[in-house]
């Protein structure tokens, strides 16, 4: 874990320190550039840390849940467009506008867990669709990468569990499956993988139809 934050903290102090060291030398659009790379290292750093509270406070159950009517569609297009744009081309998204049970912000937390694991680990080609099937809204991470070895599809949700395949998961920590299988179950859904054609991930969650009657 202390390889995972240090990483990207090294990589944020050291164009920082770059940027107010030189910043006379660089062009606007230079200057641009490094700010961009700031905010991705940051917000790595920020995505780990709220996986390691989720973590640690699950262990005692204490993790928050405050579960509202959600767009999906809505919470997919933010978390994708925060990406950066070679990222986002190589994403395809055919989400409904389609109303689910969920807490907003553990569900972006599970979305970007997903999506940005298929960045940087699947193929070229990802896809994010949703469907509607038995009172349940299914959420799919799709890629066309090599997926995880056989045998491994349920360890892969374990704490800290890594798939050491060539092509696999070697920089992961091991937490962000963990994390948002645990949030999924707290939300009325699951999180499952499968592979075929495609390496899947499905999150579902409980369609607003059958969400408490409060909610409405």
């Amino acid at each position: 874990v202390s390889h995972e934050l240090r990483t990207p903290l090294t990589a944020v102090v050291g164009l920082a320190e770059e940027l107010r060291s030189s910043w006379k030398v660089f062009s606007t659009e230079e200057i641009s550039e490094f700010m961009g790379l700031l905010a991705d290292q940051a917000s790595d750093v920020a995505n780990l840390v709220e996986d390691l509270l989720v973590a640690a406070r699950a262990e005692i159950g204490k993790v928050a849940i405050a579960p509202r009517v959600v767009e999906i569609a809505q919470q997919i297009e933010s978390v994708v467009a925060a990406l950066d744009e070679p990222s986002q081309q190589r994403i395809t998204v055919t989400a409904r506008h389609t109303e689910t049970w969920a807490d907003p912000a553990r569900l972006r937390q599970v979305i970007r867990n997903l999506v940005t694991n298929a960045v940087r680990y699947g193929g070229r080609h990802i896809e994010v669709s949703t469907a509607v099937e038995d009172g349940f809204v299914a959420l799919r991470v799709s890629d066309d990468g090599p997926g995880i070895s056989p045998g491994l599809e349920e360890e892969i949700f374990e704490p800290y569990a890594r798939d050491h395949e060539p092509g696999s998961q070697p920089n992961s920590v091991g937490l962000g499956l963990t994390v948002s299988r645990h949030l999924a179950r707290l939300m009325g859904g699951d999180l499952v993988y499968s592979s075929g054609e495609r390496s899947t991930f499905t999150l579902t969650l409980p369609e607003r139809a059958a969400a408490p009657a409060q909610a409405s």
